[in-house]
């Protein structure tokens, strides 16, 4: 028998998708007086080599968030602390199953010169958020907003589940073979 189920949409969910609007809505401020940090954006331009040899190739005015999965692990590691005006050289390996096809079980010759360093600053989740994203006055509207998206899409997920179940009821009922 098909069972009809019922999804429930939870304030954790509304939660997520204001964290979402408040990584859409970041604003990126320049960073003075320390050094690179996690989740920090530093500009820069990249050199790399094939090691043993090969033409280079030059990435010029790339911006990578420290500590994510960007490039190659090795230069998240030596981003720490650096300043703009650093230039930063280290022998990249990367993986034989890596997902860069282009890079994958070769080893590259890189420098990266740091040119700047920006810092990613979240709106707070508050009413001038709610304001700022358009055709709202408080973060309660936008919330109910997310919500009833929410449970709509819920609905119809809940339906095609539902529909799926009884295409397969009638299927396994109705067993035939093709001509």
């Amino acid at each position: 028998e098909a069972s009809e189920q019922k999804t429930i949409v939870t304030d954790e969910q509304i939660e997520a998708g204001i964290e979402h609007l408040r990584e859409q809505n970041a604003r990126f401020d320049p960073i003075e007086g320390r050094g690179a940090e996690d989740h920090d954006i530093v500009l820069g331009d990249l050199v790399e080599t094939p090691s043993g040899g090969g033409a280079e190739k030059r990435h010029e005015d790339v911006s990578i968030e420290v500590g994510t999965e960007a490039y190659h692990k090795s230069l998240h590691e030596m981003l720490q602390g650096a300043e703009p005006g650093a230039e930063i050289s280290f022998t990249a390996n990367f993986d034989a199953d890596g997902g860069d096809p282009e890079r994958a079980g070769k080893s590259f010759d890189v420098t990266f010169h740091v040119k700047g360093l920006k810092e990613k600053v979240l709106p707070d989740a508050d009413d001038e958020l709610a304001k700022d994203i358009g055709s709202f006055d408080t973060l309660d509207e936008v919330k109910a907003e997310f919500r009833s998206q929410a449970e709509k899409r819920a609905e119809r997920e809940d339906e095609q589940h539902l529909r799926t179940q009884l295409i397969q009821k009638l299927i396994d009922a109705n067993a035939f073979d093709p001509p």
